[in-house]
C-alpha cells in the first residue's frame, strides 16, 4: 500500500476511535435555530425599599415616582411608586396579623391569606370588587407567593395582588391601573411581569 494511503487510512482509524468517525466533505451543518430573549418590561432600582420592620426588602422599577405614604392616612402601607405616565402604582403593605387572617392561614397557607386579602377589597368597595380567575400559587427561587387578580369596573381597570409571608410578618404587593391620566391603561399582561420582577427582588 503507497505511503499515502496508510496514512490517510491511519487518519481515518485515529478519527473513528477519537471522535466517533470523521466527516466527509459532503456532509452539511444543520443550522442551529437562535433563540431570541426578550428584555425585562421594566428594571429594577438598584436601591430597595425597607419594611418598616426590617425583616423584607424589594426593589422598586426604574424611574417610577415615590408617593407621600404619610397623605393616605393608612397605617398598613410603606411605600407607593407610579410608573412616570402614571398609568399604575405599585403598593407596598403589611397585613395585620388579627384571629381571621391567623386562622386562614393555618387552615389554607398563602392561599388562605390571599382569599382573606380579597374579602376585605370586597368589602371596602361596597360590593363591587370581582375576583378575574383564580388565586394562584407559585414559586420564585425560594420564596413562596399567592396572587390574584380583580376590578371593580367590569375590567376595565385591573389590580393584581401578591401575599407572602417571611415567618415573622404577612404582606402585600399590588399593582393597579390609574385612571388619572387619558393614556391607555396597562394590559394585565404587563402589570404580573412587573409584578413578578419586583416580587422576585423581595429579600427576607
Amino acid at each position: 500500500m503507497p505511503l499515502f494511503h496508510r496514512f490517510f487510512l491511519l487518519l481515518l482509524l485515529a478519527c473513528s476511535l477519537a471522535f466517533g468517525g470523521c466527516p466527509s466533505p459532503q456532509q452539511t451543518v444543520k443550522p442551529v435555530d437562535t433563540v431570541v430573549v426578550a428584555p425585562p418590561v421594566v428594571q429594577l432600582s438598584a436601591d430597595a425599599v425597607h419594611s418598616p420592620a426590617g425583616d423584607m426588602t424589594v426593589k422598586i422599577p426604574v424611574g417610577w415616582v415615590a408617593m407621600d405614604i404619610e397623605q393616605l392616612q393608612t397605617p398598613q402601607v410603606f411605600s407607593v411608586a407610579c410608573d412616570p405616565s402614571y398609568t399604575m402604582s405599585l403598593v407596598m403593605g403589611e397585613i395585620p396579623m388579627d384571629n381571621n387572617v391567623r386562622a386562614a392561614y393555618d387552615a389554607s397557607g398563602l392561599k388562605g391569606l390571599a382569599e382573606i386579602s380579597f374579602q376585605r377589597r370586597w368589602k371596602g368597595s361596597q360590593s363591587r370588587a370581582r375576583m378575574e380567575g383564580l388565586v394562584e400559587e407559585f414559586e420564585l427561587g425560594k420564596r413562596r407567593f399567592a396572587a390574584y387578580s380583580y376590578t371593580t369596573d367590569g375590567g376595565a381597570t385591573l389590580t393584581r395582588v401578591a401575599v407572602f409571608f417571611t415567618a415573622t410578618r404577612l404582606y402585600e404587593c399590588a399593582i393597579a391601573n390609574l385612571t388619572f391620566t387619558d393614556r391607555e391603561p396597562a394590559d394585565a399582561k404587563m402589570m404580573e411581569e412587573i409584578l413578578r420582577l419586583v416580587l422576585a427582588s423581595a429579600m427576607w
